[in-house]
């Protein structure tokens, strides 16, 4: 997909490529932000209404709908070559055809879904997240689509860093979770599991620090304790440790030193 004639990054925001080149200047924003709802909603019709309505709220009916011929208009020249993905397939709806092109949210939303992700999958995954969905756009129409990616990055390091755990890579697990916690710093499963990898890694000082700082912020953000499922864990690793820690420390039989009566016996020789 390298000489894809269409290419865009939607992730960390917005760049477009028409055979190889910059998307021209649009007359306006709103181009963008109609071409941008179009490449989320791919291949799927969308009511003309529902553009307008979202596009251009406080206009009345007829002023938006000239505005949306206008966008449209303008688009199709930027595009050139690749105009015809804007398709109509009704006087009331548009699709964006998107066979052929390189878009980094719907790779990155296909790599998601994927049945049996391999640890492979998760990376590429997590390398196309750039940062937030159309970064920097702040209208209300892209807060769900920008929050559902949010959580796809933060739920794909979590899974990746649970197979890396299974094969006892315990120290890049621990790596990822802390950067999914950058993105989701309330999220208490991602906490549980980085408690996991810290202990398992024999850093259970960084397990307990790790799970002070959740107490720390639950309390700060929401008032509100660790859920019990969170301090369960929390006691088992800490008793396990613990118990590991006595092993280690305690001195086989034949190495521990003999009794005060055996010394006294010899003494008395």
């Amino acid at each position: 997909m390298d000489n894809a004639p269409f290419k865009a990054r939607l992730l960390g925001g917005f760049e477009v490529e028409i055979e190889g080149q910059p998307l021209p200047k649009l007359r306006s924003r709103k181009g963008q932000l109609l071409l941008a709802l179009l490449i989320l909603r791919h291949n799927v019709e969308v009511s003309r209404d529902w553009i307008c309505g979202v596009l251009w709220l406080d206009s009345t009916q007829e002023n938006s709908r000239l505005s949306l011929r206008q966008s449209l208009n303008d688009l199709r020249n930027a595009l050139g070559s690749q105009a015809y993905r804007l398709e109509s397939p009704t006087a009331r709806t548009l699709r964006f055809i998107s066979s052929g092109a390189e878009i980094d949210v719907l790779t990155f939303d296909a790599l998601l879904k994927e049945r049996e992700p391999t640890s492979e999958t998760f990376e590429r995954a997590v390398s196309l997240y750039r940062g937030t969905l159309l970064e920097g756009w702040t209208d209300e129409i892209l807060i769900v689509e920008q929050e559902s990616r949010r959580q796809g990055y933060v739920d794909a390091l979590e899974r990746w860093a649970e197979k890396l755990q299974g094969i006892g890579e315990h120290n890049t697990a621990t790596r990822l979770l802390k950067a999914a916690l950058v993105f989701a710093p309330l999220q208490e499963s991602l906490y549980r599991t980085l408690m996991h990898s810290l202990t398992e890694a024999d850093r259970f000082a960084e397990c307990m620090e790790v799970y002070r700082n959740l107490r720390v912020t639950l309390w700060e953000e929401m008032h509100l304790q660790p859920d019990p499922e969170t301090v369960s864990l929390y006691n088992r690793l800490r008793a396990g440790y613990q118990e590991r820690s006595q092993r280690i420390s305690t001195p086989p039989p034949s190495q521990q030193p003999r009794s005060e009566e055996h010394t006294s016996e010899l003494q008395s020789h």
